[in-house]
């Protein structure tokens, strides 16, 4: 990237136009970081980098980014994944068939048996695994 500021005895002198001097000083703010904390991160992504690889940092990077956008959702399960439900004395096995996420709303997980539940009945009356649900089960 070029520099729009060049250091002299005097001071910084800027080199490029003001408009781009303007800009690129209204993105580093936006960030709402100090020049020590974009340091730190800038340390931390180079030595993520030298581990695991430049994709893999990238990656890492859009992560970080969706979160701070508040694009990052976390799935307790997907597609494709066998949950268990206890109800009237049995456990029943289903599989997620389509996850719904809605806006100011909970995510809903549907199945192939025809119902929906949410994060909140997992433990309570959705379980991940058959064990959780049976020992649920026999403590009723």
């Amino acid at each position: 990237m070029e520099r729009l500021t060049k250091r002299n005895r005097a001071g910084i002198n800027a080199v490029g136009a003001a408009g781009e001097i303007v800009d690129r000083l209204a993105k580093y703010e936006d960030l709402g970081l100090t020049s020590q904390e974009i340091r730190e991160k800038l340390r931390k992504l180079a030595w993520y980098e030298a581990k695991f690889g430049h994709r893999q940092a990238q990656r890492w990077d859009q992560i970080a980014a969706a979160e701070d956008e508040g694009r990052l959702v976390l799935l307790t399960c997907k597609v494709g994944d066998n949950v268990y439900q206890e109800y009237a004395g049995q456990v029943y096995e289903s599989t997620i068939t389509r996850i719904i996420i809605r806006q100011n709303a909970p995510i809903l997980y549907d199945t192939d048996r025809g119902f929906a539940f949410n994060d909140r009945a997992i433990g309570r009356s959705v379980f991940l695994n058959r064990w959780e649900a049976e020992r649920a089960l026999e403590g009723k």
